[in-house]
């Protein structure tokens, strides 16, 4: 796809990231003086093209320091494309890779801030279902943002997209009840992002293989090695809060996003 000089009325600075089914441009608002990051739908898939315009209404609605927040939605040569805030920083799973999310006040700072995120998703009728390192950013002041709505679904509006949802997300970071296809709530975020949270702790995934489906087959059917099970530093608290979150029936893990604030910030 070749690099258009403005999309909108938004210039386009230089391409900056190719996705699955689209591209993610560096722009500039020349009305209001600010970059902005442009994702245009490439694909003529009519049902990504209805999950990307409804992820423009889900997250347009959600304003919150810990959410990307989008500005602007529109089509350009037929292409729908979204206009949203340009984050500095680094994504998480590229810090992971560094190796440079080591110390637990630092872990605990990031899981609260995507936390406080979520519930605010929540409390709007909003799961994510897609919660994964790479589609959260750390911004350079230390603040976190979620990104990338793109297979969310609304807990108050039954939906068409949500039943393939299942084959969008990441395997390690799904929930039991995704697999099979079953109802997705905020239960399912707080699932995911205690697999993030062991992530960021040890350093691996909690379920890995070389198939997906020995991955899916070991979050139905198998628990990880903890680490008070191995030589990792974690303390029992946090260790306790991410086995929590990891409980294979949804009714044993937190209920909600506030319930599991706070026990991050005991």
């Amino acid at each position: 796809m070749e690099t258009p000089q403005t999309i909108g009325k938004y210039e386009v600075i230089e391409k900056i990231a190719v996705g699955g089914f689209g591209v993610i441009y560096k722009g500039w608002d020349p009305f209001i003086k600010r970059k902005v990051a442009i994702k245009m739908c490439a694909t003529p898939d009519d049902e990504v093209r209805q999950r990307f315009q409804q992820e423009a209404q889900f997250v347009g609605n959600l304003v919150h320091r810990n959410i990307t927040l989008v500005f602007d939605y529109g089509v350009e040569d037929e292409v729908p494309y979204i206009v949203q805030e340009f984050l500095s920083g680094y994504d998480l799973d590229e810090l992971l890779k560094a190796g440079v999310v080591a110390d637990e006040t630092t872990i605990v700072s990031i899981l609260l801030q995507i936390c406080e995120g979520l519930e605010f998703a929540h409390n709007r009728g909003i799961v994510h279902r897609d919660i994964k390192p790479s589609n959260i950013r750390v911004l350079e002041d230390g603040t976190v943002k979620i990104m990338d709505f793109g297979i969310a679904t609304s807990i108050l509006a039954a939906s068409k997209l949500t039943q393939t949802g299942i084959a969008l997300g990441t395997a390690g970071y799904l929930a039991p009840e995704q697999i099979p296809g079953r109802t997705v709530d905020a239960r399912t975020d707080i699932f995911a992002l205690g697999v993030v949270a062991y992530e960021l702790v040890t350093g691996v995934r909690p379920f890995e293989s070389a198939t997906l489906s020995n991955v899916l087959y070991k979050i139905l059917n198998e628990e990880p090695q903890y680490p008070s099970e191995s030589d990792i530093s974690c303390s029992p608290g946090l260790e306790a809060i991410i086995r929590r979150c990891m409980a294979k029936e949804p009714d044993e893990r937190y209920q909600t996003g506030a319930e599991l604030v706070a026990g991050l910030r005991e």
